[in-house]
């Protein structure tokens, strides 16, 4: 019987799991597009710098800018 109980305890967290990350991409999907407008429309000199202080945030900017075009 707790094999029973463990696999609906499971279907439930997974069920949860999902619910959660749909409610995460339905509030942050309208935030990505101004986002990466902004980062496209930021003159060299400022997206120079972000890129040599924080390279980890340009690269991921430039990477989900690549994934939205396709």
């Amino acid at each position: 019987m707790a094999r029973a109980d463990d696999d609906s305890l499971r279907t439930v967290v997974l069920r949860g799991e999902r619910r959660a990350r749909a409610a995460q991409t339905k509030a942050v999907m309208p935030l990505i597009g101004p986002l990466l407008d902004a980062w496209e429309h930021s003159n060299n000199d400022v997206k120079s710098a972000i890129c040599e202080e924080e390279p980890l945030l340009a690269e991921y900017l430039n990477r989900i800018a690549t994934a939205m075009e396709g």
